[in-house]
């Protein structure tokens, strides 16, 4: 009792104090708070902006032990949760059947059963083995399969994710030589359970997951769905050459939810017709995560984009967007090259003929006389491979300002192709070619009008054929005046010496006078892979570029932009006869 009145009276005595002190705390539990609420608010943004990943937001780990598929959809866990990844191991990855077991197919002597997905990936992927891929959509396994025949001949593996209870039974029993998930693509960035309707041949997200009593009226099935990203770190592979996405509209929610930082997705192939969005949205998304549009697929049963990651972006470090006030169109392709094959013009004996004759009468780019002339007068032959080269830095490997690296990752470190570089200059310096004609065995075309820069061209010993020559901005032969510049030229057309040798990949740099070039090359008779050209200085402008070689035939793989490149990548359009059946 004594110590009760003595605590009394020292409450009476301090009141004012205490009252003080109270409202300290008061106040400073208040900024605790308001600051917990701030952090959190900060932290729930994060997720949203880093797609909930767990390794980026430190969020609280659940034990596997405690965790079950019904916490890992009601907590919305992490992409990367380890119990979410854990669930999928152990409940939904499917083992692929074992390599003797041989294949169980309807039409075994069909060895391409898709609407032309494969030949664009072949194509793309230069006939790429050992591959992995993933095929969201992979109805039974090999009707329209766009991964069976990769599977078969190729020697691939991947994924195959089928969400559709009856397609995946017949799945099944496929013995394909993948894994295998009776799963949806999640549309969020994390796992859900969803109502999928089964009616249809191709079967697609309803909803939210149904009553049993909506269950037994047969038409609606509740799948389980996980985001790809999780898939992908539960099978241990982030790597992926090939993604085909047919998910019945939903392509590109499912397409917003992958971390593409987190992962290596070469070709991704995307039905685009029933996405609401419409196309263009795809496109604009894929562009803004580092793809390349390369065109569509359009036959009776394909309604697909094609994207390729974009290899070339870490050589734009000095890139400047000039703004255009307007596109300038090209005239299209509406030149009559003249050729003597389809002009049908009589031929003028060679023994007649010089070249003041070829400039004067405008022989045709293929007439007999040309084709001779520049044989005997213009083309001279490589050094053998025995004479080592005689360059200024020869530890340099790689002089160029990145268009070597852009053609060999494009075409996936080919050896023994064949090159023509205009404008070779001193054929060392700042060189788009020497890399490959020194570590890859290829050959080509060096192409120098400047006389000093051709006499140092020689010395070099290069291991190509050298030609001291401009290339016409006409369709014929012709004499022009040469302002002794880094300007550059060549001649008309590839010789017949070289008919056996295949184009690979044509360097342009003629200073402004690209554009010129460009027109007067007869498309249909040349096979050009890959093609790079300097675009600085036409005065038509980029856009014009651009736009002549879309109209050519080929893609628009994106620029070169470093210290000493301004270049537009050019790649054929392997893909122009898979639309035959495309309206725009």
């Amino acid at each position: 009792m004594a110590t009760l009145r003595s605590i009394r009276l020292f409450v009476i005595r301090n009141r004012s104090i205490l009252i003080s002190l109270g409202s300290i705390a008061f106040i400073l539990m208040l900024i605790l708070w308001l600051t917990t609420d701030s952090k959190h608010n900060s932290k729930q943004l994060k997720k949203k902006i880093l797609y909930n990943l767990m390794e980026e937001t430190k969020a609280i780990q659940q034990h596997v032990k405690d965790c079950t598929i019904e916490y890992a959809n009601a907590h919305k866990l992490q992409q990367d949760h380890p119990c979410l990844l854990d669930i999928i191991r152990r409940q939904y990855l499917n083992k692929p059947s074992p390599a003797e077991v041989p294949l169980y197919l309807d039409y075994p002597n069909v060895k391409d059963p898709s609407a032309g997905q494969v030949t664009a990936v072949q194509r793309l992927l230069r006939n790429l083995t050992k591959g992995f891929f993933i095929e969201s959509g992979a109805a039974d396994g090999e009707s329209f399969s766009n991964t069976l025949y990769l599977e078969r001949e190729m020697n691939w593996t991947g994924l195959l994710v089928e969400p559709e209870p009856t397609s995946y039974k017949n799945l099944a029993k496929r013995n394909r030589k993948s894994w295998t998930l009776q799963n949806c693509l999640s549309l969020e960035k994390y796992p859900t359970e969803v109502s999928f309707d089964k009616t249809e041949i191709t079967g697609k997200i309803i909803g939210s997951k149904v009553t049993q009593s909506e269950l037994e009226k047969g038409k609606l099935a509740n799948v389980q769905c996980f985001p790809l990203y999780s898939i992908l770190l539960a099978h241990g592979q982030t790597w992926v050459d090939f993604f085909s996405l047919d998910v019945e509209g939903h392509e590109l929610q499912v397409l917003k939810t992958i971390p593409w930082h987190k992962v290596n997705i070469t070709l991704v192939v995307v039905e685009w017709e029933h996405v609401e969005e419409g196309y263009y949205a795809i496109v604009d998304y894929m562009k803004e995560q580092g793809y390349v549009n390369f065109g569509r697929i359009a036959t009776p049963y394909a309604r697909d984009v094609v994207f390729v990651k974009d290899f070339l972006d870490d050589l734009r470090f000095d890139y400047i967007d000039y703004d255009e006030s307007a596109s300038r169109k090209s005239n299209g392709i509406t030149t009559k090259y003249n050729l003597l094959e389809e002009s049908k013009h009589q031929s003028q004996h060679v023994k007649d003929c010089t070249l003041e004759y070829a400039n004067t009468h405008r022989l045709q780019q293929d007439h007999p006389c040309v084709l001779d002339l520049i044989r005997k007068n213009f083309l001279k032959k490589p050094w053998g491979p025995e004479v080592p080269f005689d360059l200024h830095n020869p530890k340099t490997a790689d002089p160029s300002a990145g268009q070597a690296k852009a053609i060999m990752r494009i075409l996936r470190n080919q050896a023994n192709g064949f090159f023509v570089e205009c404008g070779a200059s001193d054929g060392e310096f700042l060189s788009n070619t020497i890399y490959m004609e020194r570590y890859k065995n290829w050959t080509g075309l060096l192409i120098e009008p400047d006389r000093g820069s051709y006499d140092s061209l020689l010395t070099r010993k290069r291991k190509a054929t050298h030609v001291p020559a401009c290339l016409s901005l006409e369709t014929y032969p012709t004499e022009v005046s040469f302002k002794s510049v880094f300007q550059v030229g060549s001649i008309q057309e590839k010789s017949s010496w070289f008919e056996n040798d295949p184009l690979i990949t044509v360097h342009l740099d003629v200073e402004g006078h690209e554009l010129k070039i460009l027109k007067t090359i007869p498309w249909h008779k040349v096979d050009i892979k890959t093609l790079v050209v300097e675009w600085e200085h036409v005065d038509e402008g980029e856009a014009a570029i651009v736009t002549f070689m879309e109209e050519s035939g080929f893609v628009n793989f994106g620029k070169i932009a470093t210290p000493y490149a301004r270049d537009i990548v050019f790649v054929k359009d392997f893909l122009s006869d898979l639309r035959y059946d495309y309206d725009d």
